[in-house]
């Protein structure tokens, strides 16, 4: 557990002082953020909307060529 704990203490403090953030880079991550967030819910919104048409197709491909 020592081991482990060492081990953040010097990835957090490398993380502060060699990878700060200044207003401007901090606004490009809050934005990055909004961005993926909005991503990812018009992934899990349109997921089932696109199984639903690889299902339909799937159907028809096999109506078609077997009946």
């Amino acid at each position: 557990m020592l081991i482990d704990r060492l081990g953040c203490d010097i990835v957090n403090r490398h993380l502060h002082e060699v990878h700060t953030l200044d207003d401007k880079n901090a606004a490009q991550v809050r934005l990055q953020m909004q961005l993926v967030n909005q991503l990812d819910m018009q992934v899990i919104f349109s997921l089932p909307v696109y199984c639903c048409y690889i299902a339909s197709n799937a159907l028809n491909l096999f109506v078609n060529n077997w009946l």
